[in-house]
């Protein structure tokens, strides 16, 4: 089935139930993982690690200039009227931090592979013209306003309150130049001045190849037919493989030495209510039993209304905030970040001291952790798992096998993050002094603070920047 093409690992059970392998090119480093989800769709990602140190939004700009035609098929719309026509759902991508990935879902296997080499064609062999950059990334139009679909698309994120604080937040974080610090959907100054279809076109010959490519493919489908309908569009490709491609986001930065705050004011016409967002050094991406203890301890802190943030922040009389979440965002040195939303603007500068010194503070000691509750939610993001695996299988696959893509180095490392009950049940048998210690490592002073004061100055004055 296989033949001199492909080689392939041991069958990876997911959550021990859905058999997946990872197959090999013997001609290029790409990757396709195939895993046998039951029921009548075939669902499928093609993601591409993507870098970029600058404002410019490439990696955002060619996510749609890829839909607008290819090589073969040189026309706009070409790929989802064949994609309709093959009992497809039209066609999506998405563009993160760290990568840039695109979907595919078909009813039956029948459609998809006739789909599939229509669809690789576009990714791998966009046309990138000028014009269609023009259009679509960015022009004046005939009333001398800035217009494109992509600079209108990130003209909101632009003025938005918790985008700013985030901005300011990544800027005091990371070190200039970072690829972590960037916004990767791109800044309007650098849209109109610097943005231009050849970079585009660089950035698509440095990352959109073989050798960067993972497709992922989850549901009943013969995998040799699959192998065999990918290899012939390998074929095409072969040449356009870079001599050397360095792995993306291993160059180490130096971490937070020292507490940092700011206060930023934001365009807002509400000027009774701020935001604050707090972060701090995460794990290694590669530890992975931690990032998924951290998850537990941020449920614990957050969820429902007996928790300590809860408790502290919300359900008061007087409330510091109207909500309150954690976040660990995934990066080969994680960011963990609290986000507080809502805050009463006589509050704002209070939040810190207050999460330090009544919550976080009062959970120092192990012997505050309620280990009931903590078993309660360990058994609930268990039966969360897998009810996830059973509603939306595929999307779990997707995330998991992107951050190994992005970070992982052996099977090892996949069949962990394919199996996560598995850390879970290691973690309900951890003591209260685990926990403690998991709190006082890292959620320490040592973080990042950004305090977003409205400000209904700031939104006349974006007003008349951005009708100057």
């Amino acid at each position: 089935m296989v033949g001199n093409l492909w080689t392939y690992g041991r069958r990876i059970l997911v959550e021990g139930e859905i058999p997946l392998i990872v197959y090999h090119s013997t001609r290029s480093k790409l990757r396709v993982a195939v895993a046998d989800v039951p029921g009548p769709m075939v669902k499928s990602v093609f993601s591409f690690v993507t870098e970029t140190n600058n404002d410019d939004g490439l990696p955002h700009t060619l996510e749609h200039l890829v839909f607008m035609g290819s090589a073969k098929y040189p026309y706009k719309g070409v790929l989802d009227i064949i994609a309709n026509r093959c009992l497809a759902s039209g066609t999506n991508a998405w563009t993160e931090q760290d990568h840039t990935a695109y979907t595919l879902a078909t009813v039956g296997s029948q459609g998809f592979l006739k789909v599939l080499p229509v669809y690789m064609d576009h990714v791998l062999s966009p046309t990138l013209t000028d014009s269609q950059f023009i259009t679509e990334v960015h022009h004046i139009n005939g009333e001398g306003e800035d217009a494109g679909v992509v600079y209108s698309e990130m003209q909101d994120h632009e003025s938005d309150m918790d985008e700013i604080v985030s901005r300011t937040r990544k800027e005091l974080f990371y070190p200039p130049g970072n690829s972590y610090r960037v916004q990767t959907g791109g800044r309007l100054e650098p849209l109109r001045s610097s943005c231009c279809n050849e970079k585009v076109r660089k950035f698509h010959e440095q990352f959109y190849h073989l050798n960067n490519m993972f497709i992922t493919v989850c549901g009943i489908i013969d995998h040799g037919k699959l192998l065999e309908t990918i290899a012939g569009v390998e074929d095409s490709m072969l040449t356009r493989i870079p001599a050397s491609f360095p792995r993306p986001f291993t160059s180490t930065f130096p971490l937070l030495k020292s507490p940092k705050e700011c206060v930023i004011e934001c365009p807002s016409d509400d000027e009774c209510r701020g935001v604050v967002q707090i972060s701090w050094v995460g794990p290694k991406a590669s530890d992975l039993y931690t990032s998924v203890a951290l998850e537990i301890l941020f449920e614990y802190l957050q969820d429902t209304a007996v928790a300590p943030l809860q408790r502290d922040f919300i359900q008061l009389a007087d409330p510091f905030a109207s909500s309150v979440f954690f976040c660990l965002s995934e990066q080969s040195t994680s960011e963990i970040v609290l986000f507080f939303s809502g805050v009463p603007v006589e509050k704002l500068e209070t939040i810190k001291n207050r999460l330090f010194e009544k919550t976080l503070n009062g959970h120092r000691d192990e012997k505050v952790f309620d280990m009931e509750r903590l078993g309660f939610i360990i058994n609930k993001a268990v039966l969360k798992r897998y009810a996830k695996l059973e509603t939306t299988g595929p999307s779990q696959i997707f995330h998991s096998l992107i951050g190994y893509q992005l970070y992982g180095d052996d099977e090892k490392d996949l069949e962990l993050r394919l199996n996560e009950v598995t850390t879970l049940k290691g973690l309900a048998s951890e003591p209260a002094l685990f926990w403690s210690e998991l709190l006082r490592t890292y959620l320490s002073p040592n973080c990042v603070t950004v305090v977003g004061k409205p400000s209904g100055a700031k939104v006349m004055e974006y007003a008349r920047q951005v009708y100057a």
